[in-house]
């Protein structure tokens, strides 16, 4: 998914663009698989992030953090963020930063909830991802199912994503 949505973000951000990323919890799993294939993608693309901080999928840490990078880092041009709620916060610290999302810095985000969906369509994120949760639920009923009969079922079955933009 982590790869995917990373491929993406290098497209709509190009490969000059001055990256920040959000982390979420770092020890998390769902942060290190998404870390993992975001960093092949940007590599792929060329991009190296100018920082990496963790804003524990919170949306407020998500301002403080990002409001903490841009002082640091006024040239950031784009913000990677692990989850929707990080990318929110770092939305309103770019407004309150004097800066247009969606122009001035690009902010990209996953987990396609309500808010962000809205902001997507709004402009001001660029993208969401929707991991299909409920068919990874059914898959996941399925796959059981099967092992517990005593089939043989793949290590990894990979689940297809949405990213959601503008257009």
């Amino acid at each position: 998914m982590g790869f995917a949505a990373g491929e993406t973000f290098v497209k709509m951000v190009g490969p000059d663009a001055v990256v920040a990323v959000l982390e979420g919890v770092v020890a998390a799993s769902s942060n290190i698989d998404r870390m993992e294939g975001y960093r092949q993608a940007l590599a792929a693309g060329g991009i190296t992030p100018v920082v990496t901080q963790t804003a524990n999928y919170n949306r407020a840490e998500g301002l403080t953090v990002t409001e903490n990078l841009l002082q640091k880092n006024p040239n950031i041009t784009a913000i990677l963020a692990m989850n929707d709620e990080m990318a929110l916060g770092a939305i309103e610290a770019v407004r309150a930063a004097g800066k247009v999302p969606g122009k001035d810095i690009l902010v990209a985000g996953f987990d396609a909830g309500d808010d962000a969906q809205a902001a997507v369509k709004a402009g001001t994120m660029i993208y969401t991802v929707e991991q299909k949760t409920v068919l990874m639920g059914e898959t996941a009923v399925e796959t059981a199912q099967k092992y517990i009969k005593g089939e043989t079922v793949p290590a990894n079955i990979p689940i297809d994503v949405e990213i959601i933009t503008k257009e």
